[in-house]
């Protein structure tokens, strides 16, 4: 079946006062401005090839490609991902992390929702790089080679994640008041594209990407799949 994007090129430039909406579609061939973190060390891989950025781990850990501040609090992510090849036989997924700090890249915590690939919606919960909570979510037919929508939102101390629009879990908490968000790579390679990053301190470049032509051109791409 055809999968059609949704053209947010008229939206996007109708942003309040108080709040920026930076878009990233990778049609530039870098990722500059974003940072790698390796999960518990380890190794990944990050290029972008005709306009789309492709994140690969090989082990079951998460490599994170973080982007904003870290004083970061109220701000929405959304962007497509799809899964090209399963690496690990323990785990694979996309995953999107919420509030991340890596102070010293020694000490992470984040808030971390995994779309695995055998269906399941959980969040991992890390302070200090320890453990401290999972919560599962809604399960789903995932589908190898089919790209999603996926989406957090960061709402002072509330916090939900989408996928295709619709409303996969949800949770409040209050031990990540503030942080970066990133996208995340688990034993496996995804293609990312599309990145809509909007809340209080983003800074906004919607007119020179609606400028350039590059947002309306890539938004509006048909996705053929197979069901």
């Amino acid at each position: 079946m055809k999968y059609i994007m949704i053209t947010f090129a008229i939206s996007l430039l109708v942003v309040s006062a108080h709040a920026g909406t930076y878009v990233e579609t990778f049609d530039d061939g870098n990722f500059d401005g974003w940072e790698i973190l390796n999960w518990t060390g380890g190794t990944s891989e990050w290029k972008v090839e005709d306009g789309i950025l492709i994140g690969s781990r090989p082990d079951a850990a998460s490599a994170l490609l973080m982007f904003c501040e870290e004083e970061w609090r109220n701000y929405s992510i959304e962007f497509d991902a799809r899964m090209l090849e399963r690496l690990s036989a323990n785990w694979h997924a996309i995953a999107l992390d919420l509030r991340v700090s890596d102070v010293n890249h020694a000490k992470a915590s984040c808030n971390s929702v995994y779309f695995s690939a055998n269906g399941q919606t959980i969040i991992w919960l890390y302070l200090g790089n320890r453990e401290v909570g999972r919560l599962a979510g809604k399960g789903f037919a995932f589908q190898s080679d089919r790209w999603y929508r996926i989406k957090g939102v960061a709402d002072e101390d509330n916090f939900q994640f989408y996928i295709d629009g619709e409303l996969m879990v949800s949770l409040s908490d209050s031990r990540f008041p503030a942080g970066r968000v990133a996208l995340d790579v688990n034993g496996s390679t995804v293609q990312f594209d599309n990145v809509v990053i909007t809340g209080d301190d983003v800074p906004d470049n919607t007119a020179a990407v609606s400028a350039s032509g590059k947002l309306a051109t890539t938004w509006g791409k048909l996705r053929s799949q197979q069901d």
